[in-house]
């Protein structure tokens, strides 16, 4: 049997994969995944309960932005085809600063995570969700002009994700601010307004179950779970049963 200094991929040794990592904002982390005799492979991405699948380049390497949502005290393992693992510690400049909410699902469907800042109403000023993100700039821009906080969508997925699927609602405190309000809702976009098919009725895609992961600021994260119930067949949702509130906690700002 060959030792791992002896493998050869092309007439290239193999090297032991590493993992390397770097702070970002918004309590984001880059995983500089380099893996030179694992080409076109998948690899497994567990960090806070959920476990993500994506797939490495032709050389081996991915860089993966994994949204911390989980803080810091949940260590990230990275695994490979062969069962090699790797772990490294959660590398973030900013947690002290910003408030988590996640929404973690393994369904094939889209789920949509809605936000509204400080009453904002539909499609307006304020209103967030994968069509109209905001950044992390923008929400800088906002807090710094009007001394409050303000968020952003740090995470986007949809039913084409491979593995768990996220979506993460990041809010940057502003010391100025003493209390705030901010609402959040999901909408199964995939069901849409009138639902069919495996979506509705007795379908394998009616109910769905989902995990939200609270990380207020300097806080510990909590957990709780989520079911969007069964809807009849062809008939026409509201808009507040669509787009459902009560599924998500909101998020209360004080100093």
């Amino acid at each position: 049997a060959l030792s791992p200094g002896q493998l050869k991929v092309e007439g290239i040794a193999c090297v032991a994969p590493e993992v390397g990592t770097d702070a970002l904002d918004g309590g984001l982390m880059r995983m500089h995944i380099t893996a030179n005799c694992h080409p076109n492979e998948f690899v497994q991405i567990s960090y806070g309960g959920a476990e993500f699948i994506r797939k490495l380049n032709s050389y081996g390497a991915l860089d993966y932005d994994l949204d911390c949502f989980a803080g810091s005290s949940s260590a990230v393992e990275v695994r490979f085809a062969d069962g090699v693992t790797r772990q490294v510690p959660v590398n973030a400049k900013d947690l002290d600063k910003v408030s988590k909410i996640a929404v973690v699902w393994r369904a094939g469907v889209n789920l949509d995570l809605h936000v509204f800042e400080y009453a904002a109403k539909f499609g307006e000023s304020g209103h967030y969700w994968s069509a109209t993100p905001s950044s992390f700039t923008t929400a800088q821009v906002q807090s710094q002009a009007d001394q409050r906080g303000h968020g952003f969508l740090s995470s986007i997925d949809d039913e084409k994700t491979l593995g768990d699927k996220l979506e993460v609602y990041t809010f940057l405190h502003n010391d100025q601010q003493t209390t705030g309000a901010i609402s959040l809702a999901l909408d199964n976009a995939t069901r849409g307004e009138t639902p069919s098919g495996p979506t509705c009725g007795q379908g394998a895609l009616a109910e769905i179950g989902f995990q939200v992961s609270i990380l207020p600021r300097n806080g510990q994260v909590t957990r709780q779970s989520g079911v969007l119930t069964r809807v009849d067949c062809g008939t026409k949702l509201s808009h507040e049963a669509r787009f459902n509130q009560s599924a998500m906690p909101g998020l209360r700002i004080r100093r």
